[in-house]
């Protein structure tokens, strides 16, 4: 057991050894600052006016309440500098998804 322990020490030192600073500070993700105030301003909306979500009705409009919470949650991930590894979840909190699933739930707003 505390053979394997130290293998796995030795390991990890080897690999910090082979990253360098500068492809760590080359790596990280600067602020995207539209998608976060996009999300901001999602989030200061709901929480001031929620019925913003009230269809014709008198319900909530819940494909509009799902896209809204979408674009907040991508704005969010994406606007603090977070770019997930898996690419299939990189494309779902983009930035353009932001912007895409904001104007959808605007449009699903207005029309239906």
């Amino acid at each position: 057991m505390r053979a394997k322990l130290h293998w796995h020490i030795r390991n990890m030192k080897m690999i910090h050894k082979d990253v360098d600073k500068k492809n760590i500070s080359e790596a990280t993700n600067q602020i995207a600052w539209l998608p976060l105030l996009c999300a901001i301003a999602i989030m200061v909306i709901l929480s001031i006016y929620p019925n913003v979500l009230v269809n014709q009705h008198g319900g909530v409009n819940k494909i509009s309440t799902y896209l809204l919470f979408w674009a907040m949650a991508s704005g969010f991930i994406r606007g603090v500098g977070f770019i997930p590894q898996s690419r299939f979840l990189a494309v779902l909190f983009s930035g353009t998804a932001c912007f895409i699933t904001l104007f959808a739930s605007l449009i699903h707003l207005k029309f239906f």
